[in-house]
């Protein structure tokens, strides 16, 4: 559901929808087991592989998500994926503190030493990630790593013609000269849920560059390298989905399709290859 309205400063149409606020990892969650057949935790912190009200970090010396669960039975209590190291490998899971090692470290805005530097991600880490990347964040990364928020990875760009510029919105944590689209073309495109409900909105760095707590990979691809065991692949999403209650059929290319609605599509993310 899309709502524009027209700005008579800019004369630009710029997503401003007011619908149903929905918690953003519950929304991940629902994508990735909807969509995909998988499951795994809608707990934002143990989601992305940190202890309810811990506030440790995957560089940190002695970081490990092992045993980290909210309660829930077997695997959907479980974090998401595997965590993605700077060049774009995974590391395996459970992960440890070493395991992007040979790998330029874990992709956060904490060193080992537990510093804050809002410009440790670069431009080449984020070139090495992939459609439906969910990236975690520490909202307050200055006082605590406690992780707050996620979001996805569409993998397409302002301007690319995928996502049209209409369908961005804005971004209540930045100055407009960050979301304003037609000054951030080429910039990348993310897709989260807040009190706004789930929408596109341009990957800023004044808040999500700058809070990357770490990213967790879901979806292995032809392109995924690294410790892929723990990943979806194309295979296991048929088999997954063609045995879910609820799930309705699969296709070919695995694209879930759900009884009386429209087949299930993530802009950028495309079909999962064997």
């Amino acid at each position: 559901m899309t709502y524009n309205f027209q700005s008579k400063m800019f004369g630009f149409k710029q997503n401003q929808g007011q619908w149903y606020g929905a918690d953003c990892s519950n929304f991940t969650a629902l994508i990735f087991n909807w969509g995909f057949g998988t499951r795994f935790s809608s707990d934002v912190q143990v989601q992305g592989g940190q202890a309810m009200g811990a506030r440790d970090f995957p560089n940190q010396p002695g970081f490990t998500d092992e045993g980290v669960t909210d309660g829930s039975f077997g695997p959907k209590g479980k974090p998401a994926g595997n965590m993605v190291c700077a060049d774009g490998t995974t590391a395996a899971f459970p992960t440890v503190s070493t395991g992007c090692d040979g790998h330029g470290g874990f992709i956060s805005v904490f060193n080992s030493n537990g510093v804050y530097r809002p410009n440790r991600v670069t431009d080449a880490m984020l070139d090495k990630l992939q459609p439906g990347d969910l990236i975690y964040l520490a909202t307050d990364p200055g006082y605590s790593a406690e992780i707050m928020h996620v979001v996805m990875w569409t993998g397409q760009k302002v301007g690319g013609g995928v996502i049209d510029s209409s369908q961005l919105a804005p971004n209540q944590f930045c100055s407009q000269r960050d979301w304003y689209y037609p000054t951030n073309k080429g910039k990348w495109i993310i897709v989260d849920s807040t009190y706004q409900g789930a929408d596109y909105r341009i990957f800023s760095d004044c808040f999500y560059r700058a809070s990357i707590w770490g990213v967790r990979r879901v979806l292995n691809t032809s392109t995924s390298t690294g410790n892929n065991a723990n990943l979806v692949t194309a295979s296991s999403l048929r088999a997954n989905l063609s045995t879910a209650p609820n799930m309705g059929t699969t296709t070919s290319t695995g694209t879930a399709t759900s009884p009386g609605a429209a087949t299930v599509t993530v802009a950028g993310m495309g079909s999962v290859p064997d």
